[in-house]
C-alpha cells in the first residue's frame, strides 16, 4: 500500500505568458499584506497555474491542497504541514482545529494554498459560503486579521470566492495577443477576445489543429470535446470520461480496474488522450484539467452507450478503498487512511456512499 497514493501537488509548467508576471506580484503583495488572497477567474483561465507560480516564489515554501472531493477541513488543510498533521487538526473542537492551523502558519511561514475552492463552496444561486464549518471558521479569522504581517498565509483559486472574505479578488488578466497566439499556434486575428482570457482553450486547440476558434460556441470546452471524440476509439472515450468523473488523479492500473480494460489498452488510451491534451500526468497518476473534465462529464456519456458514468466512479472508489486496506489495524492518524478516505469520498461522489460506509466499516 502507498499512503501517499494521489496526494496533491501544483501543476507543472510555467505560467503562461510573460505579461501575467505583474499579476503574480499583485498577489504575493496581498499575500505578505493581508496574509490570505484571491486569484479568481472563469475555467480555463490559469488560475491554478497562476496560483503555482505564487506558491514557488514564496520563501518558506508552501502546501497545495485541491477541494474536488474534499468537504471536511482536514483535508484541505493537513498539506500546511510537511510531516504528519498533529491529532488536535482531527480530534479537537473545530476553534481548536482553526488555531493549531493559524499557529502552524504562523510558526513556519508557509503558505496553504487551497485550488478549486468552489467544490468547497454552496453552489450558485445560494451564496458562496464553506460547506464545512471549519472551513468557515478559517475564512472568519482570515478576514479578521489571523495572518495579517505574520510571514504565513492562505491563498484561494478559484472561480468564486467565499462571499464573506473582504480582500481584494484578483481577476485573472487577458494574455495579449502575441503570446496567446503563440499558445494556441494560430493567427493572433484569428482569436475571439474571449479565449485571451481562457489558456486552457488555446492550448487545446493546439491539440486539435483542424478546429478553427469560430467553432468554438458559449462552451468552448464542450465544443472541443466534441470535437475530439470524433477523433476517438470507445476505449479511448471511456478512459476519459473514467478521469472526468474522478476528480482526483487515478493511476493507469486503478483506471482499468475501473473501466474493466487491460492494462496495455488504457496506457494506449492514456498515451492518445495525452497528444491531445485532454489528460495530463500528475503526481502518481492521471486526471483531466478541471474544465476539460466538467465538459467531458456532459458530453462523453452521449457517445458510449450502456457505459455509465456513476459505475465508473463508484469501481474507481473501490480501487481507492482496496488501496487503503491496512491488514494490520494499525492506523495511527487519518494520514495513514488517507486512500480509504479517498475511496470513501469518490463513492459518496458516484451515488454509492452507503455501501462505501459498509465497505469500510466491515471489510
Amino acid at each position: 500500500m502507498t499512503v501517499r497514493l494521489g496526494q496533491e501537488s501544483p501543476p507543472d509548467g510555467p505560467l503562461h505568458g510573460a505579461s501575467r508576471q505583474p499579476f503574480v506580484q499583485e498577489v504575493l503583495d496581498d499575500l505578505r499584506e493581508r496574509g490570505v488572497a484571491v486569484v479568481q477567474g472563469p475555467s480555463g483561465s490559469g488560475t491554478s497555474r497562476t496560483a503555482a507560480s505564487v506558491a514557488r516564489t514564496w520563501p518558506a515554501g508552501f502546501g497545495w491542497s485541491r477541494a474536488g472531493l474534499w468537504r471536511g477541513c482536514y483535508d484541505l488543510v493537513r498539506p500546511a504541514w510537511p510531516g504528519l498533521a498533529p491529532e488536535a487538526l482531527l480530534r479537537h473542537a473545530a476553534e481548536a482545529a482553526v488555531d493549531c492551523l493559524l499557529d502552524q502558519l504562523r510558526s513556519s511561514g508557509r503558505l496553504l494554498v487551497i485550488d478549486a475552492i468552489d467544490a468547497a463552496l454552496r453552489p450558485a444561486p445560494s451564496p458562496a459560503d464553506p460547506f464545512d464549518a471549519d472551513l468557515a471558521l478559517l475564512v472568519a479569522a482570515l478576514e479578521a486579521g489571523e495572518l495579517a504581517g505574520s510571514g504565513g498565509a492562505v491563498l484561494f483559486a478559484g472561480r468564486r470566492a467565499p462571499s464573506n472574505l473582504h480582500v481584494p479578488i484578483r481577476p485573472m488578466p487577458r494574455l495579449l495577443p502575441a503570446e496567446a497566439a503563440e499558445l494556441a499556434d494560430r493567427p493572433a486575428d484569428s482569436l475571439p477576445d474571449p479565449l485571451l482570457r481562457r489558456p486552457g482553450v488555446l492550448a487545446l486547440l493546439r491539440g486539435l489543429p483542424d478546429l478553427q476558434p469560430a467553432a468554438l460556441g458559449d462552451s468552448p470546452f464542450d465544443d472541443l470535446v466534441t470535437a475530439a471524440c470524433a477523433l476517438l476509439e470507445h476505449d479511448e472515450r471511456e478512459v476519459l470520461l473514467c478521469l472526468a468523473v474522478v476528480d482526483h488523479p487515478l493511476p493507469s492500473w486503478g483506471i482499468g480496474e475501473a473501466a474493466g480494460l487491460e492494462r496495455p489498452v488504457v496506457e494506449a488510451a492514456l498515451d492518445r488522450l495525452s497528444g491531445l491534451r485532454l489528460v495530463s500526468r500528475r503526481e502518481h497518476g492521471w486526471r483531466c484539467p478541471r474544465a476539460v473534465g466538467a465538459a467531458a462529464r456532459r458530453v462523453v456519456p452521449g457517445t458510449l452507450r450502456g457505459v455509465l458514468p456513476w459505475a465508473l466512479a463508484q469501481r474507481a472508489a473501490g480501487f481507492w478503498m482496496r488501496q487503503g486496506a491496512d491488514p494490520h489495524m494499525s492506523w495511527t492518524t487519518a494520514d495513514d487512511a488517507f486512500a480509504a478516505r479517498l475511496g470513501a469520498r469518490c463513492a459518496v461522489a458516484g451515488g454509492g456512499g452507503r455501501m462505501a460506509v459498509q465497505g469500510l466499516l466491515y471489510g
